[in-house]
């Protein structure tokens, strides 16, 4: 079976989004592309064994949604592919989180398949997973410059946040016909990580919310993981930092700080059990709040992860002090 020539291929078909503006866009040696008619279907791709084992439906995907494809050379073990497989649906999904750092979106990977030219083949069958901020899930197009942006974010994560995956290797159990489904999130240490992996874990979980007071509570927590190393006034203390983190006029900062404090309120009623106040109950309100802590979050998550990465994972000490200069400075 080893064979130092074979090709291991990888797909992924997508769902909610629009990249008919794109003309050519390669990330980490996957490559985008929009939906094709059956005929126009790259034989280096689909071949007929691997039509006959995903079939028809599963085949419609590629004809209906854009797609990643990605092709690299292999030994052609069983083992090796687990392990590219598992690779490549990181990549994927990594890459589809951070498209919300350039705008809302509900993008999400339907199928993610990798096999060789022969029967042996892995599938993840993934769910709906990301919302945007409204609970809804729709398309939203990307330009060429957005998706530019969205690499950016992703290499620049890559050199300031821990390797998890060398953290959280595991061996994956075969079976006749393998479907990975398992997360390495569980198995991450949270009280060895960091503020900004914080930050993002708790991004994620909001994101894969569309029940809207819990999603709204999960924002806050982002919040509290960038602006907050000790007790007392929560609420308080991270509406101001962030607010004066963000910048702006002093209309901007005041009405920020604002609307951090109603995202706070919806939390605050919502964990302890209690109806909401009956100016935030509406589903048109809950909405508003969280498209606008949504909007706050990405600023603030650019403007960290871009620009002040190194102050958010220096000492207590030092962030203590980067605190008090963004009220007395």
């Amino acid at each position: 079976m080893t064979n130092k020539s074979m090709k291991c291929i990888h797909l992924c078909s997508l769902r909610n989004v629009d990249f008919s503006d794109i003309v050519e866009f390669s990330f980490r040696f996957m490559h985008i592309h929009k939906p094709e008619s059956v005929p126009l279907l790259n034989p280096n791709y689909f071949n007929e064994i691997l039509l006959k084992q995903i079939g028809n439906l599963a085949l419609l995907q590629f004809t209906r949604n854009s797609f990643f494809s990605m092709t690299e050379d292999a030994t052609g073990t069983q083992e090796e592919l687990i392990e590219l497989h598992r690779i490549f649906k990181s990549r994927v999904n990594h890459f589809l989180s951070y498209l919300w750092f350039s705008k809302d979106n509900s993008t999400n990977a339907l199928d993610i398949i990798s096999h060789y030219h022969n029967p042996v083949l892995f599938v993840t069958h993934m769910s709906a997973g990301l919302s945007d901020s409204s609970g809804e899930f729709k398309s939203t197009k990307f330009n060429i410059d957005e998706l530019i942006h969205t690499k950016n974010i992703y290499e620049s994560i890559v050199k300031i946040l821990p390797d998890n995956e060398a953290k959280s290797k595991r061996r994956i159990e075969l079976a006749e016909r393998p479907i990975v489904i398992e997360s390495d999130y569980h198995y991450i240490d949270h009280s060895k990580t960091n503020k900004i992996e914080r930050a993002l874990s708790f991004l994620t979980m909001a994101r894969s919310q569309s029940f809207l007071p819990l999603k709204i509570s999960l924002y806050v927590a982002v919040l509290e993981s960038l602006f907050t190393l000790e007790g007392g006034d929560i609420v308080h203390k991270v509406s101001e930092r962030g607010s004066l983190y963000l910048g702006g006029t002093y209309e901007e900062k005041l009405e920020n700080y604002k609307k951090i404090k109603a995202a706070y309120n919806v939390r605050s009623k919502f964990f302890h059990g209690q109806a909401l106040e009956k100016k935030q109950a509406t589903h048109a309100v809950m909405q508003k709040i969280s498209n606008e802590v949504d909007t706050i979050l990405r600023a603030i998550l650019n403007k960290v992860i871009l620009k002040d990465s190194m102050v958010f994972l220096d000492s207590n000490e030092n962030l203590t002090t980067f605190y008090h200069k963004l009220i007395f400075e």
